[in-house]
């Protein structure tokens, strides 16, 4: 069974939203890792200074 060229492209669509959100999310969360704050800074509150 052939899938339609339009309802494939739809999912592939949908799909490449859903694993980019993926990836944007899991870089969200680990971006303390990955790119570490600069000494001294406090991330605990919300006041920028």
């Amino acid at each position: 069974m052939k899938i339609p060229s339009l309802v494939r492209l739809v999912l592939s669509i949908c799909a490449g939203i859903i694993l980019g959100s993926a990836v944007n999310m899991g870089l969200i969360l680990n971006s303390s890792s990955v790119i570490p704050p600069p000494d001294g800074a406090d991330l605990t509150g919300l006041t920028p200074y």
